[in-house]
This record gives structure tokens, C-alpha cells and sequence, in this order.
């Protein structure tokens, strides 16, 4: 719920750029998006300064495994009304053979020798504050596989094979699906929202695709720390993920994820038949034609898998020094013949370079471009060798 509620972020930022850009269309939905967010932010806050209080009362959080318990006397020699026995409980630490002691009321929850719970206390005194069933960890993919391996002792040196194959299907597959929807999302979003009928090409972020991957890296790595015992690399990261938890550490990734999309929503180039619009996340700058000083058509030899692959650049040099890559936007083959109609038109100064025809083929393979369309669009654009045939 949390989480859903973050996602609020996305068009709060999108529409308070438009309108610091003075685009009122957005204002009333804007107040509504924003008292939203207000509210589910305040919620964050006070998690936070609740975790602030239970650090200054010196209040620690763990996951403890429970080994232990009974029931401590006092003598009543001298007390005529007899004290009740005080509740003891043992646990050892999940992250290191170490146990603890912990004095407290117990009555509430129903304790299991083995079984993992989240337990709040007094670190200098002992004394038990809040207990609670912790649901994480529970190595559910090391029961399936000692399933799956039909005993350890026959099929031991498979077992680590069929536990990552299980990772992969239970973790990595749906957080893949979910990141690789989620781009798609963005750049259908993009095309939809921000292009009108008179534009021609959208440039989108080029590192759009590198953020998705790394938040699905992160989200991969967060759901296999929570559900799977842990390898401790950095004990830092470690400390501060047992005090936030796994759903406010979600959370916060969500937040520095919709934060950086905002930002790159809002972040793009757009071409139409009459001018050049570059926006990035606080300023627009409209260029029309006369601005282009020159264009560069060429071929380019990129590094791939130990390979050099032959590609197109297509680059457009304004007169402030700044330059245009078109073949950056994924629309580039479907509307270079239509813009470079137009540069001519407009008696733009277009540098053409030569390129042979065997190279013409490596070069539309590598932009996977069908080579009977790829010719034909590369013909006008460049200077290219005539076929052998002819």
C-alpha cells in the first residue's frame, strides 16, 4: 500500500515542471496529486522519526532465533504481597552464533523453538519492548530443493544448480518482466504524452533502459537478502537494512526510483517540421531551423562482443555548439526520409560521407533495418556504391 502510494511521485514532479514551465492545465489535478502525496509522505516521516526515538532510547531491532524460555523467582521473605516470576526468554542472533537474554511479557505470542522473530528491546538492560512473527527468510527455495534433489547425499553436486534455477524462476523472472513492462511503459507514455500531431522524432534518455536494469538488479538483490540467509558483504548496509526493514527499504528504493523517472520524463528532444525542442528537467530550448549550422551523415565503427560493427550516425550541429544525435530515437528509420526532406528544403548544409556497398549491408544488419527499405533510405541520405549487379 505504501509503495502504491509513493508512486504518487510520477505525475506530482511531471506536472509541477509543466507548470514551472507555465503550463496551468495541470493545476487542479496537481493540488490533488500533491495533498495525496502530503499525506503518504507524512506517513514516511513518522516512521522515520520513530526510528530516530527508538535509537535515542537506545532501543535495538533484530531478527532473533527463539531457543529458550522460563520462569525466574524471586524470594518473598520479606514482601507480604509475592511478586509474579519474571518471563525469560533466550534467543540467538540470526547473523552470528551469539545468544541474548531478554526479560519481558511473552503472553501475546506463541513461541517456537527455531523460528525467527523480530524483537525490539533495551540493548544495555535486556528488557524486552515489542515482538513480532518475522515472515522473511524462512529458506522456502532450500526446502524445494532438497525436494527436487532426492536426497542430499546421492544428487549433492546439484543441488546449488537447481537452487539457482529456482532463484531465476520464484525472483528473477517476474522483477525482469515487471522492469522490462515498466520501460515499455515509459517510452509508450513518452510518445503519447509529449508528441503532437506536428512532431516528427522524439529523442528519449539513452540511460532510461541502464535504470530500469539497475533498480531490478537492486529490487532482485533486496528480495533474496529478505527471504534467503544473507551473505553479509558490507556490515554497514547490513546494520541499516535490520533497522529499516525490508518494506521501508522497498519503499525507499521505489521514492529514488520514481524521483530519477520524473526526472527523465521531462528529460528529452523533440523534432517537428518547424523547429528543435531540447527540454531537460527545468528548462526548454526552442530552435528553428536557421539555428542549424550544419548536418553530419556518417558510418562509424562501434566496439560489440569483441566485434566492430559498422553503424549510422546521423548528427545535427546547432549554432550554440550543441549536438543531436537522431539515431538515438528508436523512430530514427521510420522518419529520417521525411526530416532530411526537410533539411534539404530548408537548405540546410549537409555533410554526406561515402560508404561501399558491401559495408551498406553490414551496417543496415547491425541497425537491424530490412536491406531492400534500408537501401533505398540510405541512397538518399549518404553517398553509396552501386550494387555489383548493376
Amino acid at each position: 500500500m505504501l509503495a502504491g502510494q509513493l508512486a504518487l511521485l510520477f505525475p506530482v514532479v511531471y506536472m509541477a515542471v509543466n507548470l514551472f514551465q507555465g503550463n496551468t492545465d495541470f493545476a487542479f489535478a496537481f493540488v490533488f496529486f500533491l495533498i495525496t502525496f502530503i499525506f503518504s509522505l507524512g506517513f514516511v516521516v513518522k516512521e522515520i522519526q520513530k526510528i530516530h526515538n527508538d535509537k535515542a532510547a537506545g532501543i535495538q531491532s533484530d531478527i532473533l532465533i527463539f531457543c529458550d524460555y522460563k520462569l525466574l523467582y524471586k524470594s518473598y521473605r520479606h514482601e507480604v504481597i509475592p511478586m509474579p516470576p519474571i518471563q525469560l526468554a533466550t534467543f540467538q542472533y540470526s547473523d552470528r552464533a551469539e545468544c541474548i537474554s531478554l526479560s519481558g511479557d511473552y503472553s501475546d505470542i506463541r513461541l517456537i523453538k527455531g523460528k525467527q522473530y523480530k524483537v525490539k528491546y533495551y540493548k544495555n538492560s535486556g528488557i524486552l519492548t515489542e515482538i513480532t512473527n518475522y515472515r522473511g527468510r524462512k529458506n522456502k527455495v532450500t526446502k524445494a530443493v532438497s525436494r527436487l534433489t532426492f536426497g542430499e547425499k546421492n544428487l549433492q553436486h546439484k543441488t546449488i544448480w537447481h537452487e539457482v534455477l529456482i532463484i531465476l524462476i520464484i525472483y528473477a523472472l517476474p522483477i525482469s518482466a515487471i522492469c522490462f513492462g515498466g520501460f515499455k511503459l515509459f517510452a509508450f507514455l513518452q510518445k503519447t504524452l509529449l508528441m503532437d500531431d506536428s512532431d516528427i522524432l522524439l529523442i528519449q534518455p539513452g540511460f532510461v533502459k541502464l535504470i530500469f536494469i539497475l533498480f531490478g538488479s537492486l529490487t532482485f538483490i533486496l528480495f533474496i537478502h529478505e527471504k534467503k540467509e544473507p551473505v553479509y558483504i558490507i556490515s554497514a548496509i547490513n546494520n541499516i537494512y535490520k533497522r529499516i526493514g525490508f518494506k521501508r527499504s522497498l519503499s525507499l528504493m521505489i521514492i529514488l526510483f520514481l524521483i530519477v523517472l520524473s526526472l527523465l520524463f521531462n528529460t528529452y528532444t523533440k523534432i517537428s517540421d518547424t523547429q528543435i525542442e531540447i527540454h531537460n528537467f527545468d528548462t526548454v530550448k526552442i530552435y528553428s531551423y536557421n539555428n542549424i549550422e550544419h548536418i553530419k551523415i556518417f558510418p562509424y565503427s562501434t566496439p560489440y562482443k569483441r566485434q566492430i560493427k559498422l553503424k549510422l550516425g546521423y548528427n545535427v550541429f546547432l549554432d550554440d555548439g550543441r549536438s543531436i544525435e537522431l539515431t538515438r530515437a528508436t523512430m530514427f528509420w521510420d522518419k529520417v526520409l521525411q526530416l532530411n526532406d526537410i533539411f534539404t528544403a530548408k537548405g540546410v548544409i549537409m555533410e554526406k560521407s561515402y560508404l561501399t556497398y558491401p559495408d551498406s549491408i553490414d551496417l543496415l544488419i547491425n541497425e537491424h533495418v530490412d536491406i531492400d527499405r534500408g537501401m533505398d533510405i540510405l541512397n538518399k541520405i549518404l553517398i553509396v556504391e552501386e550494387s555489383p549487379a548493376n
